[in-house]
């Protein structure tokens, strides 16, 4: 599928998210620049290629079970990242239908 989101491609497609949104401290984006990284390790270390909502949720759930000290800010960032590459997923569904629709649109002209 054209929406799926590989994982190596995790840290680019997140960080030129937010960079197009716009508005971020430089300290923002390094955190969440680490988030992305270490999402990307994480999905190589259980052996996907495919990024998904589930796989987010699992991520964070092995953060906060293997990182106990990690600070609520950091935290957050990671939840935010997550956060975005949802919204990324909905974006590119929607951008998905848009195309086939325009598609379809033509094709009945």
């Amino acid at each position: 599928m054209k929406n799926e989101i590989k994982t190596t491609a995790i840290t680019r497609l997140g960080m030129s998210a937010l960079e197009a949104r716009g508005g971020y401290s430089k300290l923002t984006l390094l955190k969440h620049q680490d988030a992305y990284r270490r999402l990307q390790k994480y999905c190589t270390t259980i052996g996907t290629n495919k990024y998904s909502e589930t796989i987010g949720q699992q991520f964070l759930e092995f953060v906060q079970s293997h990182n106990p000290s990690l600070s609520s800010s950091m935290l957050t960032h990671y939840k935010n990242g997550i956060n975005k590459f949802r919204l990324l997923i909905v974006e590119r569904r929607m951008e998905t239908a848009k195309t086939k629709n325009t598609r379809l649109q033509e094709i009945r002209l």
